[in-house]
């Protein structure tokens, strides 16, 4: 019993300390909706939430946005099917907030659904800047050269 319990606080510190966010969902009218269950640390800081605010409200209610994304129809899929889905980076928008976001959906054996998500913001705005950088150079009419400042 006691080591159930350490297992129990450790499976409970891994998922308040991850960086990525993520939230549990229950079924609601048979995966016609979506109620939250638990949510960590990070979903609060990314989203810009209270987890005490957010817990027992509807998916659709705290985040509008996963039904444009497309999230909401992958989250009911993982719920009827259980198949784990690896949902492409996709721009998540609400009143409140907005971010570039990396997801994965997948079933507990409770029939709850995990979403797993990343801000991978800063990374998809490097990319453009990168992108705009490649763009002046690959249509420069002047030639450019790339010397190794080491000597070799």
């Amino acid at each position: 019993m006691k080591d159930n319990i350490k297992n129990t606080d450790r499976y409970q510190s891994l998922f308040h300390h991850l960086r990525c966010g993520v939230v549990v969902y229950k079924t609601d009218n048979d995966g016609k909706d979506f109620i939250l269950t638990d949510a960590n640390k990070a979903l609060e800081d990314i989203c810009k939430v209270d987890k005490k605010k957010i817990l027992g409200r509807k998916a659709r209610d705290v985040f509008p946005g996963i039904v444009e994304m497309g999230l909401f129809d992958v989250i009911k899929k993982v719920y009827k099917d259980g198949n784990a889905i690896d949902h492409p980076t996709t721009y998540y928008q609400d009143q409140k907030i907005s971010f570039w976001a990396s997801n994965y959906v997948y079933k507990l054996e409770s029939g709850e659904v995990v979403v797993i998500f990343d801000d991978i913001t800063k990374n998809k705005k490097n990319e453009q800047e990168l992108n705009k950088f490649k763009r002046l150079f690959d249509t420069s009419l002047f030639g450019y050269a790339i010397a190794d400042s080491s000597g070799n």
